[in-house]
């Protein structure tokens, strides 16, 4: 699994009026990017809003009008020739959107969690979407839909009214057991077992429990017989999960946020199909030796979890490109981390660590590292040698003067990097070597110049809100500038 674009059917943008009425249904959602079928269905009267999916002040999503969004794509698909290689994926997706439970007055386009990917603010990445939309020419989508095929452009087999995350006010639509996705409580499974050993094309399943661990434990043995590759997300309460968990050797991922967890099963190691394990936002404080087992595991989240040590049984996990244990409860570096050779992002922030070690430089594909609020003064010479990181965020540490000087030329692949709140009062030149370097925060911090190396630098973007500098926006060449 993967961080997604999600297209949601919604009875208006959410914080309005009429909030307490907002209802939501899923459409689809699309792994690492935002399709070009996304962007012509939201281009009709498009403006931010919140986020239906993630609870931020920000406005995290664009609503647009839906009749209006349908209406232009299906005047695309009238304009391409019988044979052009998208009039398929296109006619398929107008099929899927035209069905009655799924019409509602407007669409609501969540790339947060794409554009989180990235360390550039999330404001700013939503505003040049925004801008991208409003500016979408038919003639030119329709260029692209003649050419070759390209499934990132039209979400092909990505349509489904079940998505990882819940959207706020979701309504369940008709059920349909012929499905590739299943929204289901636990005594829906057990009144249709027999069903689920013929769901050979079920690719996702969301299980709402009522906290019955009997009730969860029977329907996860129905599922056992399930003739396919999925997904399962379980929602609702359950403080721990059921050893019979491990005998779903077919699940390709698994999202248990937010249940209230306080332990999981040994078993948890037999899942060795698993390609992403989310377990945010639980009151779990430890996990089981037996994750090591979770050979194919790629991403795990342990996000605001009570966790202090990771087993060492993690080191096993060869595969795993990310890992975000963001706002656990670790308070030493676990050393088990230099011991993943595929790890490319790592998230720490607001843990307990106060230190990092030199062999953090063993990390020779990390690509991202998230270290904000750690308190660290100092950082350790090998972070410098990790020639392949394209973004460091170190926002709130005291790391303060003599910081700046530090080797940040060796940094070459890096091109956005986060120091807000570090008390510098001089900005780091060495910044201006870097060749890929394209977004710079250093927001709220004491700097009153900024050298003319980087005013001249050719920048997306540069923020230096809440400095006590003079500068005007002329003063800079960036593409934009937050002063």
């Amino acid at each position: 699994m993967a961080n997604r674009t999600m297209l949601i059917a919604a009875s208006a943008a959410p914080g309005g009026e009429n909030d307490s009425s907002f209802e939501s249904m899923g459409l689809g959602e699309f792994a690492y990017d935002v399709p070009l079928i996304y962007k012509v269905l939201a281009s009709v009267r498009p403006r931010l809003c919140h986020s239906a999916v993630f609870g931020a002040p920000a406005l995290l999503a664009i609503a647009a009008d839906a009749e209006g969004g349908r209406a232009r794509l299906t005047a695309l698909l009238n304009a391409l020739p019988a044979d052009a290689p998208s009039r398929g994926p296109i006619a398929s997706a107008l099929e899927f959107l035209s069905k009655p439970h799924y019409v509602y007055p407007g669409f609501l386009l969540e790339p947060a969690e794409v554009f989180d990917m990235s360390d550039t603010p999330l404001p700013a990445q939503m505003a040049a979407l925004l801008d991208e939309i409003e500016a979408l020419n038919l003639d030119s989508v329709a260029k692209v839909a003649r050419g070759p095929l390209d499934d990132r452009h039209w979400a092909t087999g990505c349509w489904s009214n079940v998505l990882f995350f819940v959207p706020r006010g979701s309504v369940e639509p008709p059920k349909d057991f012929n499905t590739r996705s299943l929204q289901v409580s636990t005594q829906e499974v057990l009144e249709n077992a027999a069903t689920f050993s013929t769901l050979d094309g079920l690719r996702r399943l969301t299980l709402s429990t009522d906290g019955s661990a009997e009730g969860l434990e029977a329907a996860l043995r129905v599922l056992q017989d399930v003739p396919a590759d999925f997904g399962l997300n379980i929602s609702g309460e359950a403080e721990s999960l059921p050893e019979c968990l491990g005998e779903l050797r077919r699940l390709t991922w698994l999202n248990v946020c937010d249940l209230g967890l306080k332990a999981l099963p040994e078993s948890i190691g037999n899942l060795r199909n698993v390609e992403i394990f989310s377990l945010a936002r639980n009151p779990l404080d430890a996990l089981p030796d037996g994750i090591g087992g979770m050979a194919k595991l790629e991403q795990l989240n342990l996000g605001q979890t009570a966790i202090a040590v990771l087993p060492e049984s993690i080191q096993r996990l060869d595969r795993l490109e990310e890992l975000d244990a963001t706002k656990t409860r670790l308070e030493i570096w676990p050393e088990v981390i230099s011991a993943l050779p595929a790890l490319s992002r790592l998230l720490l922030g607001e843990t307990r660590i106060r230190a990092l070690p030199e062999n953090i430089g063993e990390l020779r594909r990390l690509r991202s590292l998230n270290l904000a609020g750690l308190s660290l003064e100092h950082l350790p010479d090998a972070l410098w040698t990790l020639r392949e990181l394209a973004g460091l965020t170190l926002d709130d540490n005291p790391l303060g003067p003599g910081f700046e000087k530090d080797t940040w030329r060796q940094l070459t692949g890096l091109k956005h990097v986060s120091l807000r709140r570090c008390r510098l009062s001089t900005f780091p030149e060495e910044l201006c070597e870097l060749p890929k370097l394209v977004r710079i925060d250093v927001r709220d911090n004491r700097m009153a110049v900024v050298s003319e190396c980087i005013r001249t630098k050719r920048l997306e973007w540069i923020g230096l809100q809440g400095n006590p500098h003079t500068y005007q926006q002329s003063d800079f060449n960036s593409k934009a500038v937050g002063l």
